[in-house]
C-alpha cells in the first residue's frame, strides 16, 4: 500500500508517478523559454523596422516609393508561393522569369497611371518624358510579348497547373499592385496622406487590444476568436479621437503637409509650399452658445481624418480577417517567414490594403477633387508645340472677341 502507484510507458515498461511528472515540469519551461525568446526577436525587429521606416521616410518620397515598391515585391512573392508546386514548376521553361516579367509588365503600367497630375507635370527628364508619352503603347506591347512567352512555355502535362498559376499570379498583382500604387499617390499628395492613415490603423490595432484585454467579453468573429465587441467599439472611439486631434498638429509640418511635384534622387529633397487651405482651421459658429463658446475652430483637415479614422476602425479590420481566413483556407499559420517573430511581409500589411485603396479613392474623389487650375492649364499649355500654343491664343481671342463685344 505504501508503494508509489507505477504507470507504463509507451513500450509498456512501468515509470515511477514522480519520474512521469518531472518531463512535464521540463516542457513547460521549455514553452516559456520558447515564449520569451519569441517576444524578444518579436520586439527587436519591431524596432529595427521602426528605425528603417523613419530612415528611408527622412531620405524623401522616391525612396519612400522605393520602399513601398520593394514590400509589394515581397507580398507577390509570398502569395504566389501559396498556389505553387516545385515538382512541377521544375518541368515548365521559364516558369520564375515569366511570373517576374508579368510582375514588372503590371507595375510599369499601373505605377504612371497613380502619379498625381502635378508631380506628371513637373517631370522635366527627357528620358522619362518619353516613357510617359508612350507609356500604354509600351505596356501593351509588353504585355502581349509575356503572352507569346507564355504560351511558350505550355507543356502537355501541365496545361491546367500552368494556366491556373497564370490567373492567379494576375489576381494577385491585381491587388498587391493596385494597392501599393495607391501608397504612391498618397504619398506624393504629402507625406501625411501616407503616414497619418497607416497611424490610424496601428492606433486602433492598440486600443482595441486594451479595450479587450481589460473588458472583452463578446466574441466578434469566428475567424478571430480573441477579438472581442467591446475592443472594436472602444478601439474605434479613441481611434476617432486620436485621429481628430492628431491631424491638426501633424498637418503643421510643411514637409507631410505639402505635395511634392518633383520626381528627384536628392535626399531629403521635401517641398515647400503655402499650405493649402484644408490645413488651416476656420471659424464655425455654434446656432446657441455651449458652456459660454459661440464659436469653434476646426480645419476641414480634421474632418477628413475623422472619415479615415472611421474607415481604419470599422472596415480596414476586416482585411486582417479576410486574411486570416486566407491562411485557413490553405492550413497555414503565416504568409511567409520574411520578418523574423512576425511572419511574411503579407501578414503586416493585410489591414493596410484596404486602408491605402480607401484613402486614395477619398483623396482623389473628397480632398482633392480635380478642378482645373490656372498653374495646371499653363503647365499643360507649356509642354505643347509653338504652333499647338498659337492656336490655343487664337481661340481664346476669338472667345474673348465675342464675349467682351
Amino acid at each position: 500500500m505504501g508503494k508509489k502507484k507505477n504507470q507504463k510507458n509507451q513500450k509498456g515498461k512501468d515509470l515511477p508517478l514522480d519520474e512521469k511528472k518531472e518531463p512535464q515540469k521540463d516542457d513547460s519551461e521549455h514553452a516559456k523559454a520558447n515564449r520569451m525568446q519569441s517576444f524578444y526577436v518579436r520586439t527587436v525587429t519591431t524596432i529595427l523596422m521602426l528605425v528603417g521606416f523613419l530612415v528611408i521616410l527622412g531620405l524623401g518620397h522616391l525612396y519612400s516609393m522605393m520602399l513601398v515598391l520593394m514590400l509589394m515585391l515581397l507580398c507577390f512573392k509570398e502569395l504566389k508561393a501559396l498556389k505553387r508546386k516545385k515538382e512541377l514548376d521544375k518541368n515548365i521553361p521559364y516558369f520564375n522569369v515569366i511570373n517576374w516579367y508579368f510582375f514588372l509588365t503590371v507595375v510599369f503600367f499601373v505605377l504612371p497611371l497613380y502619379l498625381p497630375n502635378q508631380t506628371k507635370v513637373g517631370i522635366t527628364d527627357p528620358t522619362l518624358l518619353e516613357i510617359f508619352n508612350y507609356h500604354k503603347l509600351i505596356s501593351f506591347l509588353a504585355f502581349i510579348f509575356g503572352i507569346l512567352l507564355f504560351t511558350w512555355s505550355l507543356e502537355k502535362d501541365t496545361y491546367k497547373y500552368q494556366f491556373k498559376m497564370l490567373g492567379w499570379s494576375l489576381l494577385i498583382l491585381l491587388i498587391v499592385v493596385s494597392q501599393a500604387c495607391s501608397l504612391v499617390y498618397n504619398m506624393y499628395k504629402g507625406l501625411f496622406w501616407f503616414i497619418f492613415p497607416a497611424l490610424c490603423v496601428v492606433s486602433n490595432d492598440i486600443f482595441a487590444y486594451i479595450f479587450g484585454f481589460f473588458m472583452g467579453k463578446t466574441p466578434l468573429i469566428k475567424l478571430s476568436p480573441k477579438k472581442t465587441w467591446e475592443g472594436f467599439i472602444g478601439g474605434a472611439i479613441c481611434t476617432f479621437i486620436w485621429a481628430f486631434i492628431a491631424s491638426l498638429y501633424l498637418t503643421e509640418f510643411e514637409s507631410l503637409a505639402c505635395p511634392q511635384t518633383r520626381i528627384t534622387y536628392e535626399p531629403s529633397a521635401f517641398p515647400s509650399c503655402n499650405i493649402g487651405t484644408v490645413y488651416i482651421p476656420k471659424r464655425f459658429d455654434l446656432p446657441v452658445p455651449i458652456l459660454g463658446f459661440d464659436h469653434f475652430m476646426i480645419a476641414p483637415v480634421q474632418w477628413h481624418a475623422a472619415v479615415i479614422a472611421l474607415f481604419s476602425s470599422l472596415i480596414a479590420p476586416f482585411g486582417g480577417f479576410f486574411a486570416s481566413g486566407l491562411k485557413r483556407a490553405f492550413n497555414i499559420k503565416d504568409f511567409g517567414t520574411t520578418i523574423p517573430g512576425h511572419g511574411g511581409i503579407t501578414d503586416r500589411f493585410d489591414c493596410q490594403i484596404m486602408m491605402s485603396m480607401f484613402t486614395f479613392v477619398y483623396l482623389h474623389q473628397v480632398v482633392f477633387r480635380l478642378n482645373p487650375t490656372v498653374d495646371g492649364i499653363m503647365n499643360s499649355i507649356y509642354k505643347l508645340s509653338p504652333g499647338e500654343q498659337t492656336q490655343i491664343l487664337n481661340e481664346l481671342s476669338l472667345s474673348l472677341t465675342g464675349i467682351l463685344a
